[in-house]
């Protein structure tokens, strides 16, 4: 294995709209009223002699395909990226403004993608130009505490979703597993100090509904740690695959503390080498489409969430009229010494992760969702025969059944080629 030199650069923007702008959340647009914590833009650029790596993490509810490849187009003609060596990462925050289509939303707001994205190709530029010698490593810390599976079987072995409200004396148990790791990268600079902390856990952000534009969990850890440290500490938040998991709302001193404690904890105790092989490698995807020819979901919807019908048989009808085959997405994975990330598209379930993980050759993977393209929750097989929310036909599910294990393999896949590729 090739190890050379590392460097490492990171940069940080501010992303928040200049005007109140509509809020983009599943079900639930709201003009927004005013300000909770700003949006951030963050951009981590890793490089040595053979080969450079941009991680861009952003504070938004998603990016469309289209939005994300001219960003990234952008980034390679301006900095000399590899197209496969840029990763761009949304947080999905549901207090930004409409940069996806999601189910129950207006239209994506081209306006503030007009105004972000020569910022995001700024950004990475700022990151490549601070560009200082440096370490990496990555560690681990499991918390099955702070997490749960909110996809709950009933007696009639359907699927509800938690967010609907628990019949009583009706579920039986969770549908399906957690991922309990919590995994940090930690970049030091040439005397050991951390230039910045990259997190990576398996829940969806908390669903906020308050009309304020707002980064939402990320942020209130980012000043968690800020305090902690007495002084600002970039943190990169690495959504992972959150498409069935959410955190527990009511922990003993609140999530963003006990977040921040894993990440310093964690940090703390991992060492990190001065030189890393950074190799990347990118596929396209075709993923199945949901079946359009008819309303498929409106029994379930009927008995689970009636005042949505209508809704979800208005999202069903756009998708049929947009007659697309299918889903074209993209997928990427990065070496980044001996750790690896697999970049997917979406909101997968966990199971995805979990397959992933167990099949990767490296000795950690992060397993990072809503990357690049959003492309709406990815669901399992068993989901599609139990029904629920997370499986209704609109733009927040248009992928179909088996996409999300295709999805997996596709990565388990990569990981080993890039694994015996970046060998000596």
């Amino acid at each position: 294995m090739i190890q050379t030199p590392l460097s490492a650069g990171v940069a940080e923007i501010d992303l928040t709209p200049t005007n109140l702008p509509v809020l983009c959340a599943e079900l639930n647009p709201r003009p927004a009223e005013g300000l909770a914590l700003p949006l951030q833009g963050r951009a981590l650029v890793l490089a040595n002699p053979q080969y450079q790596i941009a991680l861009v993490t952003l504070d938004l509810l998603g990016l469309d395909k289209q939005h994300a490849d001219a960003m990234v187009q952008a980034i390679c003609q301006q900095a000399g990226f590899d197209p496969a060596a840029v990763v761009l990462v949304c947080s999905h925050t549901r207090g930004a403004p409409s940069t996806a289509p999601v189910a129950g939303c207006p239209a994506v707001d081209e306006a503030y993608l007009a105004q972000i994205t020569p910022q995001i190709v700024a950004l990475v530029q700022q990151a490549q130009a601070a560009l200082q010698p440096a370490s990496l490593g990555s560690g681990e810390a499991t918390l099955p505490h702070l997490v749960w599976n909110h996809r709950l079987v009933t007696r009639n072995y359907r699927t509800i979703s938690a967010r609907w409200g628990i019949p009583e004396n009706e579920v039986l148990y969770p549908e399906g597993p957690v991922d309990p790791a919590f995994q940090v990268l930690t970049v030091r600079d040439a005397r050991g100090f951390p230039l910045c902390l990259l997190w990576n856990f398996a829940a969806d952000l908390p669903y906020d509904v308050a009309p304020l534009v707002s980064a939402g969990l990320p942020a209130e850890v980012q000043q968690e740690v800020d305090r902690r440290m007495e002084r600002h500490l970039p943190c990169l938040y690495l959504p992972g695959c959150g498409g069935n998991l959410s955190y527990h709302s009511q922990f003993p001193g609140g999530l963003a503390s006990a977040l921040a404690s894993a990440i310093l904890a964690v940090y703390r105790e991992t060492p990190c080498d001065p030189e890393a092989t950074l190799a990347a490698s990118l596929e396209t995807l075709i993923l199945p489409l949901q079946d359009t020819s008819r309303f498929w979901n409106e029994a379930d919807i009927e008995i689970k969430a009636p005042h949505l019908k209508a809704v979800f048989a208005k999202e069903c009808e756009m998708l049929a009229q947009e007659a697309k085959p299918a889903v074209r997405s993209s997928l990427r994975v990065l070496r980044l010494g001996r750790a690896a990330l697999a970049a997917l598209p979406g909101i997968p379930f966990v199971e995805a992760a979990l397959a992933i993980k167990e099949q990767s050759p490296f000795q950690r993977t992060l397993v990072v969702g809503n990357c690049h393209s959003y492309d709406g929750i990815l669901a399992t097989q068993q989901a599609f025969e139990r029904g629920g929310y997370e499986v209704w036909t609109s733009r927040s599910c248009r992928v179909g059944r088996g996409g999300a294990e295709f999805l997996a393999e596709q990565a388990a896949r990569l990981l080993d080629e890039i694994n015996q590729s970046s060998e000596i």
